[in-house]
């Protein structure tokens, strides 16, 4: 009788409790190899509309589909077992209604197996996530820069250069908190001047105060959020020992393990393989290259 190990998924509220401890690890996420990486190593990972100018050559997110989301939320299910997937509901697909955004978002989480969605927009949405909370559907909120407003903007526009923005994004950060939003992602805010200390940034601000108490995810803006969520574009695989950090992690830099012919993974020293700074090479070619021996 064989006895299987299940793997217990990162929820919701797991996500909660980091408020204010541990940071949280959230990484892009956009197919079933990919998760299968970096599922030991994240909390979260986001399925989000990016993969269509990442993946599929669009100029903005705008033109993904609802269908793309949900054909790449359902790759990325496969690979990952623990962490938390959360999957961007497309422009156009939540901003008529509560009751659209609740039929889409119901949905993909019905097709995918997902366990949360995403919507991009503050105080404007409010009253969409406190909807689709209450009916059973975890949202994580967007706000800050915000990419499927890019024509409304002019372009991908850093926010919160000025003293004068810093009362809306608070606005907005307390709106999805109260709202129900299990966490926030903090896109493209700006630090708060030269000085950082005298000028802080609001998020230093709102962070101490009690209303906000949803973990921050900021993408390319500040260091002060909860995470920073980065798209992974480029193979990763597991850290050797050389690597610079210290301790396992996810490294593109690292040489890929070296395995057995019965796939067991190897140490360096025992390799077989000859890369160009074994001594096994370093001697070979230093009789290729030697002078020949007069007799």
């Amino acid at each position: 009788m064989s006895v299987h190990s299940q793997t217990r998924r990162v929820t919701v509220p797991d996500i909660r409790a980091h408020k204010g401890a541990a940071p949280v690890v959230v990484l892009t996420c956009y197919h079933a190899h990919t998760a299968r990486l970096l599922d030991s190593h994240v909390d979260v990972m986001l399925v989000g509309d990016s993969l269509g100018m990442v993946m599929h050559g669009l100029e903005t997110t705008l033109g993904v589909t609802l269908e793309m989301m949900i054909a790449h939320g359902k790759a990325v299910m496969r690979g990952a077992q623990k962490a938390l997937v959360v999957v961007d509901n497309t422009f156009g697909s939540y901003e008529e209604s509560p009751e659209v955004a609740f039929r889409n978002a119901a949905r993909v989480i019905q097709e995918t197996g997902c366990t949360a969605v995403k919507l991009e927009g503050g105080s404007r949405m409010a009253a969409t996530i406190h909807y689709l909370t209450e009916r059973g559907i975890p949202v994580m909120a967007h706000i800050g820069l915000t990419p499927q407003m890019v024509h409304v903007k002019g372009g991908f526009r850093t926010v919160g250069r000025t003293e004068e923005d810093w009362p809306l994004l608070l606005a907005d950060a307390q709106a999805v908190a109260e709202a129900g939003a299990f966490a926030v992602v903090l896109e493209g805010m700006a630090a708060g001047g030269e000085n950082h200390r005298r000028n802080p940034h609001p998020y230093h601000r709102h962070r101490r105060q009690p209303g906000l108490r949803r973990p921050g995810a900021g993408d390319g803006g500040h260091a002060g959020p909860q995470s920073r969520p980065a798209q992974i574009r480029a193979p990763v695989r597991p850290a050797g020992p050389g690597h610079r950090g210290g301790g396992p992690g996810l490294c593109t830099r690292c040489p890929r393990p070296r395995l057995s012919r019965r796939g067991k993974r190897l140490s360096h020293e025992k390799s077989p393989v000859k890369g160009p700074k074994s001594r096994q090479f370093l001697r070979a070619r230093a009789l290729r290259t030697a002078p020949a021996r007069a007799n």
